[in-house]
């Protein structure tokens, strides 16, 4: 890549993130920290957009910023099991996933019954989810 460089905003702007994010990702070591300039400005290059959309994807997928740092450093240092490091990172993602929906789905059950409840028992003062979620 090239060696132009650019400041926080315009970063933000390439990227289609804030600023504060940047920070954010910066001080929590996802993204390295950036090269100042004399008078002391945070200083990126290309690579760092490219960067910031990797993370804005694999958050979008679910990772975790843990994760996402993990993935990073093997995308950028790949070594010989670079892909069968991914796949696993990938293959526990895509386990919790599945156990968020499972979770989702008996919740959503949950719902359905009490909304079922709800229509069948139209006085306010009987109310079965408020009962419920009175429940110790």
């Amino acid at each position: 890549m090239g060696s132009t460089f650019m400041k926080i905003g315009k970063l933000a702007e390439e990227a289609g993130v804030s600023i504060d994010t940047i920070r954010y990702y910066e001080k929590r070591g996802v993204l390295p920290p950036p090269v100042r300039s004399s008078s002391g400005y945070r200083l990126y290059t290309e690579e760092t957009v490219e960067m910031l959309r990797f993370i804005k994807k694999a958050k979008g997928l679910g990772f975790r910023l843990d994760e996402i740092r993990e993935l990073a450093r093997l995308r950028y240092s790949p070594c010989d099991d670079t892909c069968v490091s991914v796949r696993r990172i990938a293959e526990e993602k895509k386990k919790e996933v599945s156990e968020r929906i499972n979770d989702l789905l008996e919740i959503q059950k949950m719902l359905d019954s009490f909304i079922d409840s709800c229509r069948r028992n139209r006085t306010l003062s009987k109310c079965p989810l408020l009962d419920e979620l009175s429940r110790q």
